[in-house]
C-alpha cells in the first residue's frame, strides 16, 4: 500500500480501492438465518465476532485437543498490507473451499480461499482518519456475512453493504456524523434480517445509541440512546457518553440482546454529571425486533476512573440449567445476572489489581491525585472478550495486573472532538497525572465455576490480556499477548501446554476456528498487528498479518 496523504488539518486519507481477482472460486453458499442459527453448533463455520450469538468464543471442533497440539503447524501467514494495527477475528464461511473475509487496518477488507490464503478481492472504501479527534485510530474487529452480501462497519460509521462473490459495492448507510465525534470498531450482528450494532465516541462528548438496519436496504430500522433525559440532570445527557464499544451477543429464544456499555462522560469528573449516571457502565438487555429496554444493571454508578464495561458479555446456561449472562469489564470482577431479568446472581472473587483506594476519587490538580489506584483505566478487563466451554463447564475471564494515577480537571466542552486520549483540558475532564501511563505488569486468565463465582484456577501472562480468547471441543484455551505471543492452554487446570512467537506484532485480536471436511484439518487464525491502548504502551501497532494454524484429524 502506498504512504497516505496527510494533510495540513491532520486528516489522513486511504481509498477508495477495489480488485476482483478469482470470484469464480467463491462457492455459492447463501447465509440464511438458519445457518447464522447454528453457527455456534456448527464447525465448519465461524460467522459471527465470538463463533454464535450467544458470545462463547468456543468451537466444538475437538481435533485440536491436549495430545494433537504438538502437531499443530503453521498453514499461512496472510499479510493485510496496512499499517494501523489488526484486530480482527475473520468471518468463515463452509463451502468447497470455505471462504474467509478479514478486515485491517484503514477499513481495508478482504476474501480469502481460507484454505490456502490466496486473496479473492479486496475492498477499501475512502478512509479519513482525522488524527485530531479520532479515539479510534483505524482499526475494526471483523464483519458481518447475510445471504449474499457481506458488511463493513467502518470506522466513519457508515455501513457498506458489498456483494460477497465480487466486492462490489451495493449500498452504504451513514450512521452518524463522525465529526461530533462518534466512531465504529465493532463487528456488527446480524439477526433476522438485520444488521445490528452500538456506536463508539465515549471520550469525545457522544449520547451512547445504538442502531438496527435493514441487512437487504440499509433503511435505519430503529436508534435508540442508552442514557435518557428523565435520568440526567441538566442536559447532561447529551454528552454524558455510555457508548457500546463491543459487539453485543443475543440470545435467540427469547429475542434479547445483551450490551454492555461504558463510562460516563466527561471521564474523570463527575461533579458535572451528578447521580448514577444511569445506564452507563452497565449491562443492559433490549428487545431484538424495537430496541425498547428489558432490564439494566449498573455495574459502577458514577463512575470517575473510566472503567468501562468496555468487554463484551456472555449468555450461557451452565450444568444447573439456569441461563446466565457473564459480564467482566475493568472494574475486575465477573458479574452473573439472572438472563430473564438482570437480578445479580453471583459476584466471582475478583481478578487483576485491586487497591485500598481503588474507590477514591481524583482531585484537581497533581497535588490532589490519586496514586497506585487498581484497577487502572486498562483494567481489570479491556475490550477483550471471555468464553465459556461447555464442556468444562468454566467461564474463562481475562485480566491485567496494572495501577495508574489520575487527576480530574475542568471539562472544555468546546474541545469535546479534539485532542487524545489524557489531555487535562480536552473534553474527558482529567485524566493521567503527568500523561504517564498505567503500570503494566502483566495478566492473567482466571478459570471461574459459574454457580459460585470461585476461581478454579489461573494462568498469569507476562503481558496484559488484551486479544481475547478462544477454547475447543478439545480442551484447549487459546490467547494472544502483546509480546507477539501466543499461548495454548488447557482449559481444564490452566497448564502451558504450548506457545507460538511467530505473530512478530502485538496480538490483540479474538482468535477464530473452523473444520475443512475436504483436508479433514482444524484451522485457527489469529491477528497480529496491535491496536487499541496497547499500542500507546511499549508495544506499537505494526502492519497486521493474519496466522492460520492447523492440525490434522
Amino acid at each position: 500500500m502506498s504512504a497516505p496523504d496527510v494533510t495540513d488539518t491532520g486528516r489522513v486519507d486511504y481509498g477508495p480501492a477495489y480488485e476482483t481477482y478469482a470470484t469464480d472460486e467463491i462457492p455459492e453458499v447463501s447465509v440464511t438465518d438458519e445457518l447464522l442459527l447454528e453457527d455456534g453448533e456448527n464447525e465448519e463455520s465461524w460467522l459471527h465476532y465470538r463463533g454464535g450469538y450467544r458470545g462463547h468464543g468456543y468451537t466444538h471442533c475437538d481435533v485440536l485437543d491436549t495430545e494433537s497440539i504438538g502437531d499443530l503447524e503453521l498453514e499461512y501467514i496472510y499479510d493485510v498490507d496496512t499499517g494501523g494495527g489488526y484486530e480482527d477475528s475473520p468471518t468463515v464461511v463452509p463451502g468447497d473451499p470455505p471462504v474467509m473475509y478479514t478486515i485491517g487496518g484503514y477499513d481495508k477488507m478482504a476474501a480469502l480461499n481460507a484454505r490456502t490464503g490466496k486473496e479473492l478481492w479486496m475492498f477499501q472504501p475512502r478512509f479519513r482518519h482525522y488524527t485530531d479527534f479520532s479515539m479510534a485510530r483505524p482499526y475494526s474487529r471483523g464483519v458481518a456475512v447475510y445471504r449474499d452480501k457481506v458488511y463493513l462497519n467502518a470506522t466513519d460509521t457508515t455501513i457498506y453493504a458489498l456483494d460477497r462473490y465480487t466486492g462490489e459495492e451495493v449500498w452504504s448507510t451513514r450512521l452518524h456524523d463522525p465529526t461530533n465525534g462518534y466512531f465504529q470498531t465493532q463487528k456488527p450482528m446480524v439477526y433476522d434480517g438485520m444488521l445490528v450494532l452500538g456506536h463508539s465516541g465515549g471520550e469525545r462528548g457522544v449520547q451512547g445509541k445504538y442502531t438496527a438496519v435493514d441487512a437487504e436496504t440499509g433503511d435505519v430500522e430503529y436508534q435508540r440512546s442508552f442514557i435518557t433525559a428523565d435520568k440526567w440532570p441538566e442536559d447532561s445527557e447529551f454528552y454524558g457518553a455510555g457508548t457500546a464499544w463491543m459487539t453485543p451477543v443475543i440470545e435467540p429464544e427469547t429475542d434479547t440482546i445483551y450490551w454492555s456499555t461504558g463510562n460516563p462522560g466527561p471521564d474523570f469528573n463527575g461533579n458535572v454529571r451528578p447521580g448514577p449516571n444511569v445506564m452507563t457502565c452497565s449491562t443492559v438487555a433490549t428487545d431484538a425486533h424495537t430496541g425498547e429496554l428489558k432490564w439494566f444493571y449498573q455495574i459502577l454508578p458514577q463512575d470517575w476512573w473510566d472503567r468501562d464495561i468496555a468487554s463484551p458479555p456472555l449468555v450461557a446456561a451452565p450444568s444447573d440449567g439456569q441461563r446466565r449472562v457473564f459480564q467482566q469489564g475493568k472494574h475486575g470482577w465477573v458479574y452473573m445476572f439472572d438472563a430473564e431479568n438482570g437480578k445479580v446472581l453471583e459476584r466471582s472473587a475478583p481478578y487483576g489489581y485491586h487497591t485500598d483506594n481503588e474507590f477514591v476519587r481524583p482531585g484537581f490538580g497533581n497535588e490532589e491525585a490519586v496514586e497506585n489506584q487498581a484497577p487502572s483505566l486498562w483494567g481489570g478487563s479491556e475490550w477483550s472478550p471471555p468464553s465459556w466451554s461447555p464442556k468444562t463447564n468454566r467461564f474463562y475471564a481475562l485480566g491485567n495486573f496494572t495501577k495508574n494515577d489520575l487527576v480530574a480537571a475542568h471539562p472544555d466542552y468546546e474541545e469535546r472532538a479534539q485532542g487524545s486520549y489524557g489531555y487535562l483540558d480536552g473534553f474527558v475532564g482529567g485524566g493521567l497525572k503527568d500523561d504517564v501511563l498505567p503500570t503494566n505488569e502483566g495478566g492473567e486468565v482466571v478459570a471461574y465455576d459459574p454457580e459460585t463465582g470461585a476461581r478454579d484456577w489461573t494462568h498469569e501472562t507476562p503481558g496484559m490480556m488484551m486479544s481475547g480468547s478462544l477454547v475447543t471441543g478439545g480442551d484447549v484455551l487459546i490467547v494472544g499477548l502483546p509480546t507477539s505471543e501466543i499461548r495454548f492452554i488447557d482449559a481444564t487446570n490452566g497448564d502451558l501446554l504450548r506457545r507460538e512467537r511467530e505473530a512478530d506484532a502485538p496480538v490483540c485480536a479474538a482468535p477464530s476456528s473452523w473444520y475443512d471436511p475436504a483436508t479433514e484439518k482444524q484451522y485457527i487464525a489469529v491477528a497480529a498487528g496491535g491496536g487499541g491502548d496497547v499500542a500507546r504502551y511499549k508495544y506499537p501497532s505494526r502492519p497486521g498479518h493474519l496466522l492460520v494454524f492447523s492440525v490434522e484429524a
